[in-house]
């Protein structure tokens, strides 16, 4: 979808989980298929179905479609098809590769999400291949790019294998994602505890060398402080919680057992 808005000049702007669209197809306004519009939408299915304002990109919204189309019909189409010859059986996976988005005023969060990015190795039969998981940075397998030509003979077939392949990749994340928010909740607790224990001390120290007309601004201005450590704590806390996986990017890879094309 990315590259298509790119190609079509189409304006996307990603603030978290929701993505700004302006010019292309919405499907609020599917019966005027030649109008364009400028809507809300996202990638997530959890946060289109808690925002009904928000379409939910996916197979059938018209953006998507139209963005599988071009893709079909692209000299560049088969960046992400891809050839692994020599492997022990033959076959096929997917790798999805995800990451985490979290809030962008709140910064901080993303550093207390260990695993911010996870690759999944998915075959056709939805079955998870981890031992192939780190297969585009292996140096000792070769890829090699496929023609995306005979596929578009079989389009239909191809996106319905492409939807539940998604499917199981999308649940599979959502529970990663789910044990990340867990440690990461608990990493970020353990550091404002020690940030609350550290201010605590500062403020003990800083009342033994007052003399009391001043202890009563130290107390208050160290109110003011806890609070604030407070606050900081809850946006960060909430940013884990509504932390969305974002879909980076996908490769299909057909395994042959063949090292070579045969004469």
């Amino acid at each position: 979808v990315e590259r298509f808005a790119e190609h079509s000049r189409l304006s996307l702007k990603v603030r978290g989980p929701v993505i700004a669209v302006e010019g292309g197809p919405s499907a609020a306004r599917r019966s005027d298929p030649g109008v364009e519009a400028a809507f809300s939408a996202t990638f997530n299915r959890t946060y289109a179905l808690d925002h009904e304002e928000v379409e939910f990109l996916s197979f059938g919204h018209p953006l998507v479609d139209q963005a599988l189309e071009w893709a079909a019909e692209s000299t560049d189409a088969s960046a992400g098809l891809a050839l692994l010859r020599g492997y022990d059986r033959d076959g096929a996976v997917f790798l999805w590769s995800f990451g985490i988005d979290t809030a962008d005023d709140v910064p901080e969060a993303r550093t207390y999400l260990e695993n911010r990015t996870s690759t999944l190795a998915i075959d056709e039969g939805g079955e998870r291949w981890p031992n192939l998981e780190g297969l585009v940075d292996d140096v000792g397998r070769d890829l090699n790019r496929m023609d995306a030509t005979p596929l578009k003979q079989s389009l239909g077939r191809w996106r319905s294998l492409v939807e539940h392949n998604f499917e199981v990749a999308d649940n599979m994340i959502l529970v990663h994602l789910a044990e990340e928010q867990q440690h990461a909740r608990a990493r970020a607790e353990q550091t404002f505890a020690r940030r609350s224990r550290h201010l605590e001390r500062a403020h003990r120290r800083a009342l033994s060398q007052l003399s009391d007309p001043d202890r009563e601004e130290a107390e208050e201005e160290h109110g003011y402080a806890v609070q604030s450590l407070e606050d900081a704590r809850e946006r960060v806390m909430t940013a884990i919680d509504q932390a969305v996986p974002r879909l980076y990017t996908v490769i299909a890879v057909r395994l042959m057992r063949a090292k070579s094309v045969s004469g």
